[in-house]
């Protein structure tokens, strides 16, 4: 994947304050704006229409540099474009206040996106001073095309019978299809997970032609396929914001809206991206990843890290830019931190919302409109995890706090409001403004929050001593099978054999070990745990198989 002799070096940058430097005179205050809103309009005009695997010159200064081989290339100005596998290594200019100019490009990839969606790509937003390596060599995009199940076919670790089950699809379900063995009877497709796995081509049905997909074995699938510009590496300035209109130099990228996830490699990191993402360099040595919208998992060093809109995550790098240190745990955003990012050039507009952080203090009033519902209290109010005197009651909403409720609940022991990070109880505080019509959360049975026990014999149970599950959290999936209750001649499909089968929503999770918990009498228990998620909020489904059993709960997590 790298190219031979190059690899990212990180000079010493010039500034090391993070955050906007005070401006200096008046005719630099309206200067930094004007340049950002320049910016943005002529990129948005030069760019716009900005084909598949394609790079477009934004606005001025960028320098580019074309892959070894490439004649005839050209990237000079305003508008110029090319294809992002000829591109090789492409720098956008820090802000110039004298200049007035402020680099910006765009690149549209295909990434792991079906050919038979050619209209949904993944958009990449370079600015100010930043650079993007290509760490793939200069081959045309791989063929990608829709693979749909008729049944539930099981997906194999190979393109046989004798290899093991991975996975499953379920009727209807679709993936991306990107080879097939030396017969033509399996194809091997993409899962969301981006794992890849092999499926009984006569079970599915393809969505063009499948002769166009190149012959696989299974030594391909020891090493991931990136398409150009997929696998880059990357470095940015730090702290080089001149104004609150501007951001500090980064990369925006945005996911296509129900194209399902993507993955990247940034850097030797491993990102599976299913939103909008700001990566930029607080220090020389560190990338941060800052989750606008969506979600993304972030995997180095053999530990991987999920986080939800309004949370970042932190990679330490070596002297040579790449990952030298497992993820970070996700940390809160501040409520305006995406401001002044410039969203308006991606393909999608999106909402930043981020939970306030509590600290007890006393915030400046909110501006109270006919559409909103602000709460406040006279006197400190226990603030509950959940909507309910058996939610745990672990901070306080003090007075002269005031805080817009997004959501209310009726219970038996009475109304409550959502406040961004917490319920309060409507009997014990004040509204103002329409708190009638806030959407209600319906009652719920609310499952747990961390451990889940699975059960073959007996459907699903769960045990944590507590009674709901909180968006954010880490669920650690895990499978127990009683083999007392498995039949003789079953008995080889549990320890001895077979790797349990460990699904969330559809998508694999991988099983990071199998134990027996008793051994020596009967029963065995024997037990598998897959890797940890972090919960975002909705309604989601695990699904756990191990030879010929299997079991399926599903639960609802909600912010607060």
């Amino acid at each position: 994947m790298k190219r031979t002799g190059v690899c990212l070096l990180l000079g010493v940058l010039a500034s090391l304050w993070i955050g906007p430097p005070e401006v200096n005179g008046q005719d630099d205050a309206g200067t930094c704006p004007a340049i950002v809103e320049t910016a943005l309009v002529v990129a948005g005009e030069a760019c716009d229409g900005i084909g598949r695997n394609q790079a477009c010159y934004g606005h001025a200064v960028l320098e580019a540099e074309p892959q070894e081989g490439i004649s005839d290339w050209m990237f000079e100005q305003e508008g110029d474009r090319v294809g992002v596998a000829t591109l090789y290594r492409l720098r956008t200019s820090a802000m110039d206040l004298e200049e007035q100019t402020w680099g910006m490009a765009l690149l549209s990839l295909q990434a792991n996106l079906p050919d038979t969606l050619p209209g949904q790509n993944v958009m990449l937003l370079l600015f100010g001073d930043a650079e993007i390596t290509n760490a793939v060599e200069n081959t045309p995009p791989p063929v990608l095309l829709d693979v749909t199940a008729t049944g539930n076919p099981n997906v194999r670790s190979g393109p046989s019978t004798d290899y093991a089950v991975v996975g499953s699809l379920a009727a209807g379900q679709t993936v991306v299809g990107d080879g097939h063995d030396d017969t033509g009877n399996w194809l091997r497709i993409r899962l969301e997970s981006g794992r890849i796995g092999w499926v009984y081509a006569p079970l599915v049905t393809i969505t063009g032609d499948m002769t166009t997909l190149p012959t696989r074995s299974i030594i391909d699938d020891t090493e991931p396929e990136f398409g150009p510009m997929q696998a880059f590496y990357f470095r940015s300035d730090v702290g080089d914001a001149l104004c609150n209109e501007a951001p500090n130099s980064g990369l925006l990228v945005q996911t296509p809206d129900g194209a399902g996830e993507i993955s990247l490699m940034v850097n030797e990191v491993r990102v599976r991206l299913g939103s909008t993402a700001y990566l930029w360099m607080p220090e020389t040595n560190r990338m941060n990843i800052s989750v606008i919208e969506g979600q993304a998992e972030i995997t180095t060093a053999g530990v991987t890290v999920m986080a939800i809109g309004g949370e970042e995550v932190s990679v330490l790098l070596d002297e040579n830019g790449l990952a030298s240190e497992a993820p970070s745990e996700p940390e809160t955003l501040p409520v305006d931190f995406a401001d002044p990012l410039p969203m308006s050039l991606l393909p999608r507009s999106v909402a930043f919302v981020t939970e306030a952080v509590f600290d007890g203090g006393s915030p400046a009033p909110l501006e109270v409109t006919q559409s909103t519902c602000v709460v406040s209290t006279n006197t400190p109010v226990n603030a509950r995890r959940g909507p309910g005197v058996e939610f745990p009651a672990d901070t306080t909403f003090y007075p002269d706090d005031q805080r817009t409720a997004t959501q209310k609940a009726s219970t038996p022991d009475g109304t409550w409001y959502f406040l961004g990070d917490f319920w309060v109880r409507e009997d014990v505080v004040n509204e103002t403004g329409d708190c009638e019509s806030l959407p209600a959360l319906l009652p719920v049975d609310y499952p747990t929050n961390h451990w889940w026990f699975i059960i073959i014999n007996d459907g699903c149970s769960v045990n944590n001593g507590q009674s709901y599950i909180r968006a954010g959290e880490i669920l650690d999936p895990i499978f127990l099978v009683d083999e007392g209750n498995v039949p003789e001649s079953e008995l080889g499909n549990t320890v001895r054999g077979f790797t349990p089968v460990i699904t969330i929503d559809g998508v694999y999770r991988e099983v990071t070990e199998i134990w027996v918990a008793r051994a020596g009498s009967s029963p065995i228990i024997s037990t598998a745990r897959a890797a940890t998620w972090r919960v975002p909020p909705g309604t989601h489904t695990l699904t756990a198989t191990w030879g010929s059993h299997s079991a399926s709960c599903s639960f609802t997590a909600y912010n607060g």
